[in-house]
């Protein structure tokens, strides 16, 4: 039983009314159902489940899932220097905090149950309508050094059930803190439920908030429900080892004992669950490669030609075009093919902080099969940069899309431009401050660098182990591209490619000096380097004049090739020009074993600047050929 030694009516003093409804956020009547009191004197502090201090202060009820009550003490004055703010009665077992208007609900099913330490933030919680559950401390609802939950979780469902660990914001810095959450959620896992995280931003002055100052300061239901994500997907910042900063490193045991899901990708080796800039040059393609990635997912079909793909819903927000314009752009991608039902596309929508964000929750929830999202492009969705802090802007330009990608599983894919300059490190040629490419998890760089060999692009990002550069092929009837395979490796069959076909020109054999002088943009060095490697690889032998031949020719050495058809010299399906054979016959009459099959074989590189050749090396496959495609200004490309 709890003694009362003053009988007199409990009452809040003006200094705990203003630090509940005014500093927390409290309703009056979520307060006065918990019953919290003012203690004038330390004998109003009740007794009876264990000594509390005799101190003024704010008396808070805890009430337990059994139906119990005990007291905790906030005193006014704490005393020495880094005494705890909060006591509970000594010897008392720890408990969890329901408050009593909950008690029902939370023990149902269903609903999204928000885990936070200290009776402030749980009833600031319930003002809003959460389902708030409360611990003491960090480790309080954890018992044995986090080997087991404390006997109260016994009294909650589990099986099937949502929970969001809820901490204060220095979570991210504070591997205390960190460690408690990830005990949590172990055990929550382990005993059926789903773990959540929410992760709280600082305060706007750039300290620490809890749950109940977020609120008070201006922060929303539906802000704090972005902000929750499943655990296993959220990045914590970890503490860097501050002499400073009394916090100890995680240890190699809480490591270990951690588990994750694997990376989920939406397109195998390219695009990874998660929020990833699309970049590149104005009119190269981007949006049509965009377009393209949500049309495939959308039926579960092939992405660049070679990816299979998982279906699910895409939302496409074509930010920049007008429906007539996309009803063009869709009808070329789909080649006659029936239009998806799943692909849903919308050519206006609010920026993030005009709620847009907001916006994009609700359809990803009445949408629980969506895979991708792409915006295109970042200048219609961000808010006008106001120049003041360059990096923070464009760091908080994405920030409310992260969550929404880890909350709901989903590729969120942001087109953005590159830099007129290129760059040795692709991610510098992203236009914009370091803090842009800092906010994001991927990049998607779509480019074509100065001497390089044909258009690329150039896969990077914290889920992908290592870099990864594609080469591309656009198809220009289906307005497509094409992953031919790893850039380096193609682009070096082509050049090989190259040598050969003009070796194979050449009634009699040539010395890598001639060979060069042969290919229009040839260099001497490159060309002998690459000549002599053929050499020991088998696709040519080599005279003792120092001369090169084709191991496997296309024609008798000593006798002059068959003449390219004067009417249509660069037609390579045309299967009586033995001067220019088709590219499916490269690799059988060239004996360039290593060439990959070309996927769209009857269209030129249309990405290639000024009319160049496929490879960019020789110019021996494309000149004089006029080309449409991302660069072309007519108007069936440009519309």
């Amino acid at each position: 039983m709890v003694v009362y030694p003053n009988a007199a009516p409990r009452t809040l003093s003006d200094s705990h009314r203003r630090m509940l409804f005014q500093e927390s956020g409290i309703d009056p009547g979520v307060a006065e159902e918990r019953g919290t009191f003012t203690a004038t004197r330390g004998k109003d502090v009740p007794q009876g489940q264990g000594k509390l201090p005799a101190k003024p202060g704010l008396v808070f009820p805890v009430h337990t899932l059994d139906g119990g009550t005990f007291h905790r003490l906030r005193p006014d004055n704490p005393g020495r220097s880094g005494a705890a703010k909060y006591m509970q009665p000594k010897g008392a077992p720890n408990r969890l905090d329901v408050h009593p208007r909950q008690h029902a609900a939370v023990k149902g099913t269903g609903g999204m149950r928000y885990l936070t330490e200290g009776e402030k933030k749980v009833d600031a919680g319930v003002s809003r309508g959460l389902l708030m559950v409360g611990v003491s401390g960090v480790f309080n609802g954890q018992r044995d050094k986090g080997a087991a939950l404390i006997d109260d979780w016994r009294l909650l469902p589990r099986e099937g059930e949502n929970y969001s660990i809820t901490f204060d914001s220095d979570i991210e810095t504070n591997q205390y803190v960190q460690l408690a959450a990830d005990r949590y959620a172990r055990l929550l896992r382990a005993a059926g439920a789903n773990a959540f995280i929410t992760l709280l931003p600082p305060a706007p002055d750039g300290g620490k908030q809890g749950l109940d100052d977020f609120f008070v300061n201006g922060g929303t239901v539906k802000q704090l429900e972005l902000l929750t994500r499943p655990y296993d997907k959220a990045v914590l910042k970890l503490n860097s080892g501050n002499p400073g900063n009394p916090t100890p490193p995680i240890t190699a045991a809480d490591l270990m004992a951690m588990t994750f899901e694997p990376t989920r990708w939406v397109v195998p080796g390219v695009l990874p669950e998660g929020l990833s800039l699309l970049v590149g040059k104005p009119k190269k393609g981007k949006s049509w490669m965009a377009l393209g990635m949500c049309e495939a997912v959308a039926v579960g079909g092939v992405a660049f030609g070679t990816k299979r793909v998982e279906q699910g819903d895409t939302l496409y927000l074509a930010l920049e075009d007008n429906t007539k314009r996309l009803q063009k752009r869709l009808r070329k991608v789909l080649d006659k093919r029936a239009a998806p039902e799943k692909m849903h596309l919308h050519t206006a929508w609010p920026r993030l902080d005009e709620g847009g964000a907001e916006q994009l929750d609700e359809w990803l929830t009445e949408h629980p099969e969506a895979r991708l999202v792409v915006i295109d492009t970042l200048a219609k969705i961000r808010k006008p940069a106001g120049g003041a802090n360059i990096y923070a802007e464009d760091y908080a330009a994405l920030e409310l899309l992260l969550p929404l990608a880890a909350k709901h599983g989903v590729a969120i894919v942001v087109v953005h431009h590159l830099r007129k300059m290129a760059a040795a490190d692709p991610m510098d040629e992203i236009s914009s401050s370091t803090g842009l490419t800092a906010g994001v998890d991927g990049f998607l760089i779509l480019r074509r660098t100065p001497g390089s060999k044909g258009p690329t692009l150039y896969v990077d990002g914290r889920d992908i182990e290592e870099p990864t550069e594609y080469a591309l092929h656009w198809n220009i009837n289906t307005a497509t591209w094409t992953i031919e395979g790893d850039a380096e490796a193609v682009h070096l069959s082509r050049e090989r490619g190259d040598i050969l076909l003009t070796l194979n020109r050449s009634p009699e054999p040539m010395t890598p000096k001639e060979t060069a002088d042969a290919m229009p943009g040839g260099k001497y060095n490159n060309v002998k380097y690459l000549m002599w490697t053929m050499l020991g690889d088998g696709q040519l032998v080599k005279d003792d004049k120092g001369r090169y031949s084709p191991t496997n020719p296309t024609h008798t050495p000593g006798t002059p090739p068959a003449p390219p058809n004067p009417t249509n010299p660069t037609n390579p399906t045309n299967s009586a020009n033995s001067a220019n054979p088709t590219s499916e016959s490269v690799a059988a009459v060239s004996g360039l074993v290593d060439a990959p099959d070309p996927t769209n074989p009857t269209f030129v590189d249309t990405y290639a600047e000024n009319s160049a050749s496929v490879s960019g090396v020789s110019g021996v496959s494309g000149d004089g050929v006029y080309v449409h495609g991302p660069e072309c200004d007519c108007d069936w490309c440009v519309a």
